[in-house]
């Protein structure tokens, strides 16, 4: 004669393989639905793929072939072609003065200012670029161009004298780098490289601001 117990504990088991049996259809279920979903999208898609590839047109504003801009970029590519390559994909520092001080036109920013100067025309890193810097205390010309200190300040130099950008322009787009790989040089095609290490110089650089301020990087 079987117990109520043990009743109990066998129709708990059946409900308990029940559910586990339900559980497990449905997500069978829902993998399928998800393969089926997953291969329409990719075969109608697919056509897709190309015209994103391709297709550049901004769908944005778009500046007229005789505006301002285009017309100055057009001249700057033709006259100062180093200059325009620069240009096109500038890396700029800001340094902006900290708490308790009240000017960046100081004598710590242009040591610093010089130092960068320096150090973008011999470190390793930044060198193959060949980097223009612009800035208040840096050289004053771009390329062959003399710029005033008025033009210089007017653009790099904030009205309330706290912040002051340095623009850093390559003139030169190395594409290849030289790997060294089971002890043979291979060369590849690897224009990040010089992306990633200019970007490691300037990190360094940012770790140590001229006193009295600090450095912040876009571009």
């Amino acid at each position: 004669m079987t117990s109520p117990q043990s009743l109990r504990s066998h129709s708990w088991s059946s409900s308990s393989s029940d559910d586990d049996v339900g559980t497990s259809a449905s997500a069978r279920r829902l993998a399928w639905f998800t393969v089926v979903v997953a291969v329409v999208v990719s075969v109608l898609g697919s056509s897709q793929v190309a015209v994103l590839l391709h297709y550049h047109t901004p769908l944005g504003f778009e500046a007229a072939a005789d505006s301002p801009s285009m017309v100055a970029s057009a001249e700057l590519k033709e006259y100062f072609p180093r200059i325009a390559q620069g240009a096109e994909t500038p890396v700029m520092m800001l340094i902006r003065a900290g708490r308790g001080s009240e000017t960046v036109l100081t004598h710590e920013v242009q040591k610093f200012t010089q130092k960068v100067v320096s150090a973008v025309n011999t470190d390793p890193r930044t060198k193959p670029l060949s980097p223009i810097v612009v800035g208040y205390y840096a050289q004053p010309h771009l390329g062959d161009v003399n710029l005033s200190s008025d033009f210089v300040k007017s653009k790099l130099v904030s009205q309330d004298e706290k912040s002051t950008v340095l623009v850093l322009m390559a003139t030169k787009a190395p594409t290849m780098a030289t790997f060294q790989h089971k002890g043979f040089n291979r060369t590849l095609y690897a224009p990040w490289l010089y992306r990633k290490q200019l970007m490691e110089f300037l990190y360094e650089l940012q770790k140590s601001p001229p006193p009295g301020a600090e450095i912040l990087l876009t571009g």
